[in-house]
């Protein structure tokens, strides 16, 4: 059984297709386009692994100290998680806003008791505040907010 290839992984570029693969996850993990309930875990998967190999190569010239040991590694997997969590909780903040508006106009209109059931949420909601989200997510996609994330993304490579 040949191992060859394995000698051929440069740890470095290993390493840092790591770091960029545990950021986009953690964009993709909570962004509402992206790390939707009813997206399956396997797509949302193979969306962070596609997005960190298509990033991976416009970040080999930047020096990243190697880690010396797992410790170091742990904490510099943690500070790229909580870059791109950061990303993706500023997106779902703006979300839920605009369903916790729905949920208020429905409340004060009287129409609050027609629920739709929300498995993003595991529970029921008003049908104009699910409404809302979703005529706000078609806004946002149709103004081309999905790439604005990304490009949001690649702007914390130049600056983090």
């Amino acid at each position: 059984m040949s191992i060859a290839w394995l000698e051929e992984i440069n740890l470095h570029q290993f390493f840092l297709f790591s770091l960029v693969l545990t950021r986009t996850s953690g964009l993709v993990l909570l962004a509402p386009i992206y790390g939707s309930v009813q997206v399956p875990v396997r797509i949302r998967g193979f969306v962070a692994i596609a997005l960190a190999l298509l990033i991976t190569p416009t970040q080999i010239g930047t020096l990243v100290e190697f880690p010396e040991n797992v410790i170091d590694y742990a904490i510099y997997a943690a500070s790229e998680l909580l870059v791109g969590l950061t990303l993706g909780v500023g997106l779902l903040i703006l979300f839920a806003g605009i369903q916790l508006a729905g949920q208020l106009i429905s409340m004060v209109s009287g129409i609050a008791l027609a629920n739709v059931f929300n498995p993003a949420f595991g529970g029921t909601m008003p049908v104009y505040s699910q409404f809302l989200y979703l005529v706000m997510l078609a806004v946002f996609t149709t103004i081309g907010g999905h790439r604005m994330v990304m490009e949001g993304l690649l702007d914390t490579f130049v600056s983090v």
